[in-house]
This record gives structure tokens, sequence and C-alpha cells, in this order.
């Protein structure tokens, strides 16, 4: 009824009757147009309760599990929505839209009017898909590997070299500064030694990609791969440069739904003063809309 634009009421003393709900607007047609309510959330507003509900039972069991197989209604109820929206989110972000789109057509037409299986879903995706994700679905779908990557970082100014150096002789020479120190107020000149570590807790390993801004505004991108994630689960990157690190963010593009702590996912070299005061308003503006609904419930 509230999608209905108006209504038609058989009355008897009145002549062709009609009842309008409500007057046409903008953000009511947003609501009414029920097909283009349903899409258009995908795109603008990503479904981060998913992830919410995934983290509240993510290593219990793995998705592939038959229903009556599951330790608790709990396990049962996240691998079977949650978890596996997350899962198919973070592959999207992973091969990108086209392709991921691609491998849902494929399976969707090849698999029409029938019953597959978890394997005839893999192997379906990765014909449409034309990517090899073994690994992916083993590691998402099969198993309970969890992760949480997280970053950290060390950057001075490189010490000019002072005290007794070995010559090309083999004579021991004195090396001192050179230059005048400072005068108040003057930064002192030079690049800077700069050390990245990124680290991995967990099970799961997805090529990784990190993204260095400068103070010029400058950006380097980087990939931390499955390859290095497998060999140590850390990565350390050390690197000079003429201007200071402003930030290291991992995941850039927040493809990623599964890592279990985003708060640890970006370095900054100053201190956001804003954002607590901007998640705090956030807060408290949804829990009055809550206290609002509360209150209409009690009349």
């Amino acid at each position: 009824a509230l999608a209905a634009r108006e209504l038609r009421v058989p009355l008897p003393f009145l002549p062709n009757p009609k009842l309008r709900f409500l007057e046409p607007s903008g953000a009511l047609d947003y609501w009414r147009d029920q097909p283009l309510f349903t899409f258009v959330p995908q795109w603008t507003d990503p479904r981060w309760a998913d992830r919410v509900a995934y983290l509240g039972d993510p290593d219990t069991d793995p998705i592939e599990t038959a229903g009556w197989r599951y330790a608790d209604g709990k396990s049962y109820r996240v691998n079977s929505y949650q978890r596996t929206a997350a899962a198919l989110r973070t592959l999207q972000g992973l091969i990108g839209d086209e392709p991921f789109f691609r491998g849902m057509r494929h399976h969707a037409r090849a698999w029409r009017y029938e019953h597959p299986y978890p394997a005839d879903f893999y192997r379906s995706f990765q014909e449409g898909a034309g990517q090899s994700l073994d690994w992916y679905f083993q590691e998402l779908f099969q198993g309970t590997g969890t992760v949480d990557w997280s970053v950290a970082v060390k950057q001075a100014k490189r010490p000019e070299p002072r005290g007794f150096f070995q010559g090309e002789g083999g004579e021991f020479l004195e090396r001192a500064s050179a230059k005048e120190p400072p005068e108040d107020g003057e930064k002192p000149k030079g690049p800077y030694q700069i050390e990245v570590e990124l680290r991995r807790k967990g099970e799961l390993r997805l090529p990784l990609p990190v993204r260095l801004a400068f103070e010029d505004g400058s950006t380097q991108e980087l990939v931390w791969t499955r390859a290095e994630q497998e060999q140590a689960t850390w990565k350390r990157v050390e690197l000079e440069s003429d201007t200071k690190l402003r930030s290291v963010v991992l995941d850039p593009g927040r493809d990623y739904y599964i890592d279990r702590d985003l708060s640890n996912n970006a370095w900054y070299d100053e201190k956001d003063e804003l954002s607590p005061w901007r998640w705090s308003e956030r807060v408290l503006a949804q829990y009055q809309h809550y206290l609002h609904f509360i209150q209409g419930l009690g009349g």
C-alpha cells in the first residue's frame, strides 16, 4: 500500500473515490520505486552490515557445509547469508567488476533451472570470468581462515655521517658534518628514511594493494603479493624520499570485506582531530533515530 500512488476504494455512496497516500517527491519516489530501491544501494551504499554479521562468527564452519552439519543456528545463518555475501563482494573487488559479472552471468545461464553443487558454481564462474580462482574458493568457501592486515611506519631524517671512517687506503679519517646547524625555526634539509612494515594475522592470503602518499602530493602504489605472504607474515619496505610521508593505506579501494580489523589498515603522519567528532555525530544521529522509533511504538 505504501508503494502505491493511489488506491481505488469501492464505496457505493461516492462516485469513483480515490485515496492518495503520499504526494510525489524525489525522496519518496526513490523509496517507492522498488526495483530501483533494491538495485541502487548495491552501488551507492555497500552493505557493510554483511561484514559486521560475518565478524560475529567468521571461523566456526566453512561456507561449503551441509545444512545439517553446522555447529549451531548462528553458524548456519552467517555462512548461508552474510559470510557468503562478504566473500562474493571481496571476490568482486579482487578481480574487478567486468570479470565478476561475466562469471555470474555465465553461471546463471549454464545452470538455469538446474540444481548446481558448490563445485559447479566454482567451475562455471571461473569459465565465465576467464580466471583461475581455485585458491580463492578453497580458502574462502571451503576453509575457515581469517585475516587481519595492519601497517606501522617509522620515518626520520637521514643522519649525516660523523666520526672516524676507514678510507680507501685503509687509514681512518675523521668525517664531521660540513653543514652549519640550522637556525631556529628552520627545518633541517635532507632525505627522509622511511620504513613501512606490513603484517598479516590469519591464514588467508590475498594480494594486498598499498598506497603511500607524500606531502608534495605524489603517491606510490605497492602490492603485497600472495607469494610474498606465503613466505612470511610480514613485509618491510625501506625507501628514501625528499618529501615526508603523509599516509599509508592498505586496500585503499575498500574492496576487501573480510579483514577482521579495519582500524589498523591506515597510518597517518598527522593526527586527525575531526574524525572522532564526525563518527560521534553519526552514532548520535543513528541513536536519535532509534529513540524516535521506540517512541513511535509506545504511542
